[in-house]
């Protein structure tokens, strides 16, 4: 059975690989890529080698080559650099029908793998090396955001993993810069609160971060779990941000249910299925609970999905202090497969009912309003409101 990968091939300092790709005697000696010392160019970029000498981006090309006297220094080519894109993207082309390449050294494809995605990832990493004598991190993930910082925070010739539904976990020890699209006076400011890691970001409530960040702040919280925004690439998921601390199981129980019935409608959008699900639970003085269920079989059924979250729940025993955010993420995405058969199984016939019943719940949100139908075991808690809220703030 194949699973749906995404895959980030990551060169860093291209310019510098581009000039030894033109010029293999390069290879292994100091290389600044810059401006006309003799009409106050730049340094651009700095091989390792030029970098372990004090030459950094910005710098004075006279000054560079003057700490660095060694050095070649090459001027950036645009014609040069988007050859040598072709040239990999023609080489990734060969395993894989869907490849981007969004910026100067940064490819995306995506993987259908029927066996170990590390086998395909290293496969790729020896056709570089090969073909065009280049080295590369490759970072593979359920969704692409993931996939590009695991690419980005590691040494050329790196491969690294993240397992589907652990995107959280993986993604804590690394450090905030590898957050994309962060404005420098926002990367400040997680400086100034000591946040240093992606993990000590995760510790914060959303409702925290949007007061210290205002509109960013979610999608800060979103992105430390390896979700790009409000939903995720490639890996539909649905969080809450409470006004109280929640310890009542059952309370945390009513918000599983809600929530799985948002990952749930996004799968059947999307024409996906799930073989499990991840909790990422919040909590106001230690970092948050990842719990990981598993699904009987890949489904996108509400009820399956929350079968799996209700499971990791009542395996987990939570701290003191409560829950203040809950997010619900599918992992192990499949694109679905309805097959039709002459007998079906009792559990495939009762999944079937049970997707037409959730589809039609959709469709009457659709045309009503999120909100217009919910499971009955909700109707008692605080979730009715946070709709009818959020009803007044569309019609305002």
């Amino acid at each position: 059975m194949s699973t749906r990968f995404f895959a980030c091939i990551y060169l860093d300092r291209f310019r510098v690989a581009v000039a030894r790709h033109l010029q293999p005697t390069l290879l292994g000696k100091p290389v600044i890529i810059g401006g006309d010392p003799r009409q106050h160019g730049q340094v651009i970029e700095a091989s390792p080698e030029a970098q372990d000498r004090g030459i950094h981006p910005g710098m004075a090309t006279w000054e560079a080559l003057r700490r660095c006297p060694d050095a070649a220094l090459a001027r950036h080519d645009d014609a040069a650099v988007a050859a040598l894109s072709r040239q990999i993207s023609g080489r990734l082309e060969e395993y894989s029908p869907r490849v981007e390449n969004p910026g100067l050294g940064c490819f995306f494809m995506e993987l259908t793998c029927g066996g170990p995605p590390l086998l395909e990832g290293r496969a790729v990493q020896d056709r570089l090396h090969r073909d065009l004598a280049l080295s590369c991190a490759i970072g593979i993930a359920a969704n692409r955001l993931t996939a590009g910082m695991a690419a980005r925070g590691r040494e050329p010739g790196a491969l690294a993993l993240a397992p589907a539904g652990e995107e959280a976990a993986f993604l804590a020890p690394l450090p905030t810069d590898l957050l994309p699209d962060l404005d420098p006076p926002l990367r400040e400011r997680l400086s100034t609160l000591s946040i240093k890691t992606i993990g000590d970001l995760q510790t914060m409530p959303i409702g925290m971060l949007a007061a210290h960040f205002g509109k960013e702040g979610r999608r800060l919280y979103h992105m430390a779990r390896g979700m790009d925004g409000d939903m995720p690439a490639g890996s539909p998921a649905a969080g809450e941000a409470f006004d109280r601390r929640l310890a009542d199981p059952e309370d945390l129980r009513r918000w599983a249910i809600f929530l799985c019935s948002r990952v749930g409608r996004q799968l059947r959008e999307s024409r996906q299925t799930a073989r499990i699900v991840t909790i990422t639970l919040g909590h106001p003085e230690r970092p948050p609970t990842a719990l990981t269920g598993r699904l009987p079989r890949p489904s996108d059924v509400d009820q399956l999905l929350f079968q799996a979250a209700e499971q990791a729940l009542r395996d987990c025993q939570l701290p003191g202090e409560g829950v203040i955010s809950m997010t619900i993420a599918a992992g192990g995405l499949e694109e679905e497969k309805q097959q039709l058969t002459l007998f079906p199984d009792r559990s495939a016939w009762r999944d079937a009912r049970l997707r037409i019943v959730n589809s039609t719940a959709n469709r009457i949100e659709r045309k009503h309003g999120e909100g217009a139908i919910l499971v009955a075991s909700i109707l008692d808690n605080e979730i009715v409101q946070r709709l009818r809220g959020r009803w007044h703030e569309r019609a305002a």
